[in-house]
């Protein structure tokens, strides 16, 4: 019967976590320069790029194996993944990176998102096929005062750049994710337009 009050203090613990991050200030981003490293080189040169969605929470090693397999096949240059955790997170078969690296697209970026519930285990990545030259990451807008217990769903989004060679021409490559937000927050358009702003 003493179940009860340890559930209280439970989400009493939870609720005092959420409301310090809300009280958390805006990551901020440090000076970048987004023309760093580029060569100025030029070319009349065709590459493929993919996006893909991993769905890691809900993701198993074979469907990894399978996207792995998808993306090689598909002949991309470059892949934009989004929802996808470090090896030894404990999800997803636990070594989702060397997994979609094991194949043709073996020089990768990852950058975590810095989420509330995986830390620096989630995040996102770009691989590619060719030589990486630099890479960084940067934080999206993302509305701390907004982060409430019901809808802890809302994660700090970032866009990272990746300068990548194919064929002498160097390539800058942006990946995302953008905040997908329904009726837990305010202005969940506002939000990705505000996103898509600072990415543009």
């Amino acid at each position: 019967m003493r179940k009860k009050p340890f559930i209280v203090l439970a989400a009493l613990l939870i609720l005092f976590t959420f409301s310090l991050a809300a009280c958390k200030d805006v990551p901020q981003n440090g000076e970048y320069d987004i023309t760093a490293g580029v060569t100025g080189v030029r070319g009349d040169i065709e590459f493929t790029v993919v996006s893909y969605n991993l769905h890691s929470g809900g993701a198993t090693q074979e469907m990894m194996d399978k996207a792995r397999e998808q993306i090689d096949a598909s002949g991309a240059d470059i892949a934009g993944l989004q929802e996808v955790d470090r090896d030894g997170s404990g999800r997803a078969g636990d070594k989702m990176i060397s997994t979609l690296t094991s194949g043709a697209m073996n020089n990768y970026f990852f950058a975590p998102t810095m989420s509330y519930f995986f830390g620096e285990d989630y995040g996102i990545m770009t691989t590619t096929r060719h030589e990486m030259a630099g890479s960084f990451s940067l934080f999206l807008p993302f509305p701390y005062e907004h982060l409430t217990l019901s809808n802890a769903q809302i994660e700090p989004r970032v866009v990272t750049r990746t300068l990548i060679t194919i064929d002498g021409v160097q390539v800058a490559a942006y990946n995302t994710h953008l905040d997908y937000t329904g009726e837990t927050m305010p202005d969940g358009t506002l939000l990705r337009r505000a996103q898509m702003q600072f990415v543009y």
